[in-house]
């Protein structure tokens, strides 16, 4: 068997320092629950054997790792960014920053989008008008007088 070296161990425990960063105010039972909720499971796979997953890929010893999706539903559900964090940090990228939207750009964008559903009315409304006018043209329509 091969021996890590000191670079891959010490990646390794930051790695798992990050992942108790991020999960280590929650149970494996509730992160569990969150990757059921998020449809990540097998639906034959029970919420016990889903635990005991995020306990295995929470642990050193043990051969299991969270896929991206698991990791992306863990990190939005618990807030934190400290495993992304930690792949960023190790490519030499600044670290990952959650944009916060002001509340009026939070106004603004209720604003548009109640104009864009004003707008989408009076579409709907013009080509059901023209619809109807097309219907209008089904009688034979006499071009020239004769």
């Amino acid at each position: 068997m091969k021996s890590k070296n000191s670079y891959t161990v010490d990646l390794s425990d930051q790695w798992y320092e990050s992942l108790k960063q991020c999960c280590g105010s929650f149970t494996s039972t509730q992160i569990a629950l969150w990757l059921v909720e998020a449809g990540l499971t097998k639906s034959t796979t029970t919420l016990p054997a889903v635990a005991a997953h995020v306990r295995a890929a929470m642990s050193p010893d043990k051969p299991d790792y969270f896929k991206a999706s698991e990791l992306i539903v863990i990190m939005r559900r618990s807030g934190s960014l400290a495993p992304v964090n930690f792949i960023l940090a190790q490519l030499g990228c600044a670290a990952a920053v959650r944009e916060s939207i002001s509340s009026e750009t939070l106004v603004r964008l209720s604003n548009h989008r109640k104009s864009l559903e004003s707008e989408l009315v009076m579409v709907t409304q013009k080509l059901s008008a023209l619809n109807d006018e097309d219907h209008a043209c089904d009688v034979p329509m006499q071009l020239f007088s004769q």
